[in-house]
């Protein structure tokens, strides 16, 4: 539950954050000093990556890999499947259709603020992070905030977007994505449904039966069960 709940505290900074952005933005649209100070990234890309940068990030691949996630978890997280599917769909719809027309930041003539690339890219990092545990899911988030930073890189080079644009994508994308995860597996318990788990598997009760049975075979197996087993002797016998 603690880290259900620090799950939305992220979620909430990162919104407030880009909301906070945003404001400034929509007061002054031009460069801001960060824009500014930011002006050591390099200007013009080439060809290649304008086509990577926009198809990577293009609604078709967005879905795809949303989908992919959800399917992977499917059998044994629904809840957080759910947010693996409609999460970094959800965060690109808030930047396309509601915050870029309020904010009406442009750069070029086109709507610039929040960069949506940077919220698919920010998204579908923070879902695959979400569907690993441990050491792999730290490498996960280092890996996705390398590509994100990547990605701000490659929108400000090709000039679609200022920095700050970049950023507020970003937090959409992130904030987005975990609050969407925090509120749909609020309660949650049992297989499909989160609850306490050992080694990203969920942990077993008397009322239902874990799934998948590999979680709990092999030497991994082995020590998800010795886990269980000791903090079983160190709870309080009932009264």
């Amino acid at each position: 539950m603690r880290a259900r709940r620090a799950q939305l505290a992220g979620a909430l900074g990162a919104l407030g954050a880009l909301g906070a952005l945003g404001a400034v933005v929509r007061a002054h649209p031009g460069p801001t000093p960060l824009d500014a100070w930011a002006s050591f990234l390099p200007s013009g890309a080439p060809g290649w990556a304008f086509r990577l940068t926009d198809s990577a990030t293009s609604p078709g691949a967005v879905a795809a890999a949303s989908a992919g996630l959800a399917a992977w978890r499917w059998r044994t997280d629904r809840a957080r499947a759910l947010s693996c599917l409609m999460g970094p769909a959800l965060a690109l719809a808030l930047v396309q259709w509601v915050l870029k027309p309020v904010v009406g930041r442009r750069l070029e003539g086109l709507l610039s603020y929040p960069s949506g690339t940077t919220c698919a890219l920010a998204g579908l990092a923070c879902a695959l992070a979400l569907c690993l545990s441990g050491r792999r899911r730290l490498v996960a988030g280092a890996l996705g905030a390398a590509a994100v930073a990547a990605g701000s890189v490659g929108v400000v080079a090709l000039g679609w977007h200022y920095p700050t644009d970049a950023l507020g994508g970003a937090l959409a994308g992130l904030g987005g994505v975990l609050g969407l995860d925090a509120v749909v597996g609020t309660g949650r318990a049992g297989p499909g449904g989160g609850g306490e788990t050992i080694g990203g598997c969920p942990a077993p009760s008397k009322s239902w039966t874990p799934y998948p049975s590999s979680c709990w075979s092999g030497a991994s197996g082995a020590r998800r069960r010795e886990g269980l087993a000791s903090r079983s002797r160190t709870r309080p016998p009932p009264r």
